[in-house]
């Protein structure tokens, strides 16, 4: 009897995963759609209908979301994610809404303020959101900038001695230690009457200062950057900057050398000098202090001098106030994070995302198991929460306003004017001449250049915070506008005209507009430009904010990983208005985003290119690097989805840390958004690209206008998998969709919610890859086929949402799976076997309009059923497979020439 009731009990549970005799899994639906659809038919309601459900019905429940992310993402998840996760069906509407304010400001001059703060809401946080609420910078009316140098050099917060440089000496020894290894000198420092003495050449040349000897006055002169020391051979006198001064002890000779009092030289160039008795110790410490800024302030002071124009003045002494300001704030934004784990956390940004090729080399692994600290993961995590995201934020914004200002006067520089002509119209004021203007002024932060000449520069730009460069074909080296030393809060760059060069190597932590854990800005204003760097680059973040705007001229972006709008705990914006722009990287680039962040490429015009390398041997741009300098993109995947092509993560692409197999700190991802406004594009990609989520991120790529193609690997054109929202809107155009393998073009996986919707064309979709037939032995016969298995095309799995539509057009379509167009497959266990088996899984697959060809052949996948369903023109077909909760699930395909999809609407 025991026996019995276990029977009927295990019935009684299984008997829901199989399916009723009446129930209709797969097979063209008897539905008549020449009655039952009008021009005012819901379409997608219809379908809902069918499967016995709607839109408020069928989505994942609140109980399992609060669950998962507290357990998997560590409640860190984007502000809109969690909306548009338990409404599928709202994202849609979401993303129109964001595109559609990003479109309006394409173009304008205060896109970059608009840019920032849609940015900024996405990452769920808003400062500043109108500009009449700005923080003013008042300056003296008068002595603009000269008042302005004083209060940067006044301040308590920048005004400690700084160590930069530190010398070990031993009385006696030959040998002595530097910050930069061990150094040797002719004669060993001694001690005479009290006083200690070194030679007096090798002193200066190991702290950077030029010394010259005059024999016919006896005079030995020591030229440090700021400050210049003459000293008496014969005489007890030294001159310091031309100001005589009495010296102590005088300059001694020893075995042909001279011989040089360390403490009174030190005292006057503002070095500290420490004795050990014990050990006979004598310690130099060089760094940047009090005596030092008072040089630097009197050198500047003469330098402004040659700016005659006092609104001139006014300008660059509010816009540099304002980044006083920024610096502040970005300290209080890291306020928690203590500051000997700066640099920890800064090596830790750098090294965030790499390449498995990295990993091939093992003097670089050995430098980033020397490099990175211990507790990696927990830092991040700890910062992840505790960084006041408000004040980066607030650090940022009135920067921006400043730096719109500087580009409205430098496109027609003028005095101001009150004056209004008989109409009643403003008189403009008289011009300015900026053409002879060149200034360099030594800051806190670094050097500032102000240079208004017409000739081409070469920018060291390690050296320079700030650099504004009004003319000329200019090239800057290294870390421009970005923050790649933890001391520097906040860099700039505004280039006006000509066709400029950035270059950084792998050397460079980061550049081309990168906040690392601070803010850089970098604002291109004409010519055809070219960006080339490593990693994080060209309007990217970590911990920060990173901007990169150039306003015209065809352009090229080129880079590996972090590069192109990308954002990690952040905002990463690159905005790019005009021309025919070639965007190239590895991987995580191209609008992406990270925990936290926001990733953002906005694009206004022109025939565009978006290469994320593939890896492939016949596919991609470069496998060698650019103009054969060896940097080596090519990085195929080994292992996984797709063996021949690289992970790339590019073209709006949000990612999460998975860490659910691993040490269990998951972290939710961020949002990538790809906005082209114009032209006919070009997209490729690897695995994940293209409108991609992975781990609770969200991946959009929105193209308004132009005949468009789209080459994709696996999870792309809005694919997404294990907790992504995704979607690939084209609006207009003849589009090309080609993909190689599954889980794409409107395909999603493991409660991911995927929308993929074209709206207008004769669109081609080709949904498979190329492969050589194989004799017996293994060997290539000469002959190729077409495959690729998995979900297509509104294609759903495991409690997912997949929806794809297209509007209008003779479509082609050429798959060679019958997982497709619109196909369901929940794929849980029985009731009480899994939470998944309550909640849904919804495959559609929509065509209103045209007369559409579907080529279909799934002749090299087996187990599928002997009546699966032929798509074609004016049917209805449905594919809904075991195992799984039928009563959740839904999977149709929809041919029809009328009606409507309200979410293709909005």
């Amino acid at each position: 009897m025991k026996k019995l009731i276990v029977l009927l009990v295990a019935i009684c549970l299984i008997i829901p995963a199989f399916v009723s005799a009446d129930e209709v899994l797969i097979g063209v639906m008897d539905f008549d759609l020449e009655q039952e659809i009008t021009a005012e038919t819901d379409l997608l309601g219809y379908l809902l209908e069918k499967g016995g459900t709607n839109r408020e019905e069928s989505h994942i429940t609140r109980d399992t979301i609060d669950n998962i992310v507290e357990r998997s993402a560590g409640n860190m998840v984007s502000p809109h994610f969690v909306e548009c996760w338990e409404d599928p069906y709202y994202l849609p509407r979401w993303t129109k809404r964001v595109t559609g304010s990003l479109r309006r400001s394409a173009g304008k001059s205060s896109a970059m303020f608009n840019y920032f703060l849609s940015s900024q809401i996405r990452t769920g946080y808003l400062t500043i959101w109108h500009p009449r609420y700005m923080p003013t910078m008042d300056v003296d009316e008068e002595k603009p900038l000269e008042r302005a140098l004083e209060e940067i050099y006044t301040d308590e917060w920048k005004n400690d001695f700084t160590e930069t440089f530190r010398v070990d000496m031993q009385i006696g020894n030959q040998n002595f230690k530097t910050s930069e290894g061990e150094r040797i000198v002719e004669v060993a420092p001694i001690i005479v009457k009290g006083s200690t003495y070194v030679e007096l050449r090798g002193f200066a040349e190991v702290f950077g200062a030029d010394v010259s000897w005059d024999a016919t006055t006896r005079v030995a002169t020591i030229a440090f950057e700021y400050m210049t020391i003459e000293l008496s051979g014969d005489e007890g006198w030294a001159k310091v900057d031309g100001v005589k001064v009495p010296m102590p002890s005088p300059l001694l000779t020893v075995n042909g050398r001279l011989m040089l009092p360390v403490r009174f030289v030190s005292d006057q160039i503002g070095f500290i000098v420490e004795y050990e008795a014990s050990t006979k110790t004598i310690t130099i410490i060089q760094g940047v202090g009090k005596l030092q800024r008072n040089k630097q302030m009197e050198r500047n002071l003469e330098a402004i001098q040659s700016i005659g124009n006092l609104k001139v003045r006014n300008l660059l002494a509010r816009y540099l106030l304002h980044m006083k300001r920024t610096g502040k704030y970005r300290d209080l934004a890291l306020r928690k994070l203590p500051k000997d784990r700066y640099q920890d956390m800064s090596n830790i940004g750098r090294y965030l995302h790499l390449s498995s090729k990295d990993y091939d080399d093992e003097e670089f692994v050995k430098h980033l198991e020397e490099t990175l600290p211990d507790d990696e993961v927990e830092l991040m995590w700890d910062m992840a929460h505790d960084f006041d995201y408000n004040n980066i934020y607030y650090a940022t914004t009135p920067l921006i306003t400043m730096t719109d200002e500087l580009k409205r006067f430098f496109a027609d520089p003028r005095e101001d004017s009150t004056e209004k002509d008989d109409e009643g119209k403003a008189i403009p004021g008289e011009p300015i001449d900026l053409s002879n203007y060149n200034i360099e002024l030594t800051l806190p932060f670094g050097k500032f250049a102000f240079n208004g000449k017409s000739e081409d520069n070469k920018w060291e730009s390690e050296d320079y915070y700030s650099i504004i460069d009004l003319a000329g074909d200019d090239t800057y080296f290294g870390p421009a506008a970005s923050t790649a030393d933890i001391d520097r809060p906040v860099s700039t760059v505004i280039d006006w005209d000509g066709d400029d060069y950035y270059l950084s190597e792998k050397s460079t932590p980061c550049s081309q507009g990168f906040g690392m854990m601070g803010v850089g800005i970098l604002i291109d204003h004409a010519g055809n430009d070219e960006y080339k760097a490593y990693d994080n680059a060209q309007g990217g973040s970590f911990f920060g904010v990173g901007i990169l705007l150039d306003e015209g001229g065809d352009d090229v972006f080129y880079g590996r990983n972090v590069v192109q709008g990308a954002g990690q705990f952040g905002v990463g914006n690159l905005i790019n208005f005009g021309g025919d722009d070639l965007y190239y990287c590895l991987g995580t680039s191209q609008a992406f985003g990270f925990v936290g962040g926001f990733g953002m490429l906005v694009d206004s015009e022109g025939d565009d290119t978006y290469l994320g390398e593939t890896g492939h041997t016949d596919e991609g741009w470069s496998r060698t690097g650019r103009d054969g300098d060896g940097w080596g993109l090519q990085t195929a995947a080994t292992g996984g989805h797709d063996n021949s092509r690289n992970y790339t993560f590019v073209q709006g692409a949000g990612w999460g840390r998975r860490a659910d197999m691993g040490d269990g700190h998951g972290m939710g991802g961020g949002t990538g958004i790809l906005l082209d406004c114009k032209g006919n594009d070009f997209y490729e990609c690897g695995v994940y690209g293209q409108a991609t989520g992975y781990w609770f991120g969200t991946g959009i790529l929105n193209d308004i206008e132009g005949d468009d193609s789209y080459r994709g690997s696996f999870f792309v054109q809005s694919g997404t998998a294990h907790m992504g929202l995704t979607e690939l809107l084209d609006e207009a155009g003849n589009d090309t969709y080609q993909v190689f393998k599954a889980i794409s073009n409107g395909g999603a996986h493991d409660f991911s919610n995927s929308w993929f919707i074209d709206k207008a064309g004769d669109d081609r979709y080709l949904m498979y890859d190329t492969f050589d037939k194989l004799d017996e032995d293994g060997e290539p016969t000469g002959e190729t086929y077409k495959y690729a298995g998995g979900e297509l095309n509104g294609g759903a799995i495991t409690n997912s949402h997949a929806i794809h539509i297209d509007y209008g057009g003779d479509d082609y379509y050429e798959l060679y799976t019958a997982r497709s167009l619109g196909y369901c497959l929940q794929r849980t266990g029985p009731a009480g076997d899994s939470y998944r088996h309550w909640e849904w899984n919804v495959g559609i697959y929509i065509n209103r309009g045209g007369t559409d060809t579907y080529n279909r052949i799934w002749e090299r996948e087996t187990k599928v059923s002997e009546d699966w369903p032929e798509a074609g023109n004016n049917l209805c077909w449905k594919q809904v497979t075991q195992p799984g909760n039928l009563d959740l699930s839904v999977g149709f395909g929809l041919d029809v020439e009328e009606g409507v999809v309200p979410e293709v609407e909005w």
